[in-house]
């Protein structure tokens, strides 16, 4: 939400300016260094250690602004933090490009038209007498049984639980009686049944199952995206 807030609250100009400036000053990489191309091992050492410090004064500080600069190098360009609330994603091989410049004037020209709100609230909170039919609701909930970090209520987050999927779904079937269109996603699974209660939660609703062709192999388990909404593709 903090990341939100930097786009709708700063100028990209401000934004390019902070990161180029923590790339000056701790010595960031300007070329990305997979090491299929990067030979130099020695500077991926000083790339390293570099990312390091700035993650390390990160944690200390805790400025959105060098957070987000943080993603740009971080691993897979993600996020993580351990269970002191602190950064913790090693080092990756990408770095900040003009392309991520241009993200950057896009999100900030987005998030700053008068329309866009942003705000932070448990799904059970959200007053849906402000929404009618003509709005469009996107459900992404943490995946049950995904055991994701931040799904073991350990790490500053509300845990994820079979109790929470299931006011999750009576939320959903609120949003259908009401006419409100909704997208939600999720995965199967073929190994903890999770495939055959979403598809008998969708199909007792006559909700639409859309299936990825694609498979996820995590753990010794395959896994698939779902995709469940109560309208029609071409609707």
């Amino acid at each position: 939400v903090s990341l939100y807030f930097l786009f709708k609250n700063n100028s990209s100009e401000e934004i390019i300016s902070h990161i180029w400036q923590r790339i000056e000053r701790f010595g960031l990489p300007k070329e990305r260094t997979r090491r299929i191309e990067f030979k130099d091992e020695d500077k991926i050492k000083e790339y390293k250690k570099a990312y390091v410090n700035l993650r390390n004064h990160y944690n200390q500080d805790k400025s959105v602004l060098d957070f987000y600069t943080l993603m740009f190098y971080s691993f897979s360009q993600q996020f993580r933090f351990n269970k002191k609330g602190e950064f913790n994603m090693p080092y990756g091989t990408d770095c900040f490009s003009k392309s991520n410049e241009e993200y950057i004037i896009n999100g900030c020209e987005f998030f700053q038209r008068s329309g866009v709100c942003v705000g932070k609230s448990d799904f059970r909170n959200l007053n849906l007498d402000l929404l009618n039919s003509d709005d469009f609701v996107y459900l992404d909930p943490p995946y049950l049984g995904n055991n994701g970090a931040y799904q073991d209520g350990k790490r500053g987050f509300n845990g994820w639980d079979f109790e929470q999927e299931q006011e999750l779904h009576m939320f959903v079937e609120t949003l259908n009686k009401r006419k409100i269109k909704f997208m939600f996603s999720n995965y199967v699974e073929h190994t903890t049944g999770n495939e055959n209660s979403l598809n008998s939660w969708s199909l007792k609703n006559g909700f639409n199952i859309f299936l990825s062709s694609h498979t996820i192999k995590r753990n010794r388990q395959n896994r698939r995206e779902i995709i469940v909404t109560n309208y029609r593709k071409d609707d």
